[in-house]
């Protein structure tokens, strides 16, 4: 809540405010700090002695990235993707207030269901968990060999 007025008033002057590039750059302003920590960090955590053995096998630099490293920090890469979807989804006070007119789905349902009944308001929850749930359904095989479980 701190930096929606601020931003908002920086938006408006150099004219993002009701647009979707506008929403979409608050977003990653409030996600990409984190995202950038934790993603070094699993990358950090990666030994370097496996891509020193495999360019000594013939692998240039990059190959030796995409085929070693990458593989071995892929499941703390998505579940900092997790978080990052998590923080984005949940940031409705921002997008409330850069966007009027073309408001995202969770800041539309939020401003909606603040003048329905209770009813509504606990459908619009579990319509606003849905898409998380999609998510985690589609990202679960690496979550799974994060924690050192097999899917049979």
């Amino acid at each position: 809540m701190i930096l929606a007025i601020p931003l908002l008033i920086i938006y408006m002057k150099i004219g993002l405010s009701d647009t979707i590039y506008g929403v979409a750059l608050a977003h990653t302003i409030m996600v990409l700090p984190l995202i950038i920590l934790v993603s070094a960090s699993i990358l950090a955590s990666v030994s370097v002695d496996y891509e020193e053995a495999a360019m000594i096998f013939g692998l240039s630099r990059i190959h030796a990235f995409f085929k070693i490293t990458l593989p071995l920090a892929l499941p703390g890469l998505v579940a900092s993707a997790i978080l990052a979807f998590i923080i984005s989804w949940n940031e409705v006070f921002i997008a409330a207030i850069l966007n009027l007119t073309n408001r995202t789905l969770p800041a539309h349902i939020f401003r909606t269901a603040m003048d329905s009944p209770d009813y509504f308001k606990f459908t619009a929850g579990f319509i606003m968990s849905i898409p998380a749930v999609i998510f985690i359904f589609f990202v679960r095989k690496h979550l799974v060999t994060m924690w050192g479980i097999s899917l049979k």
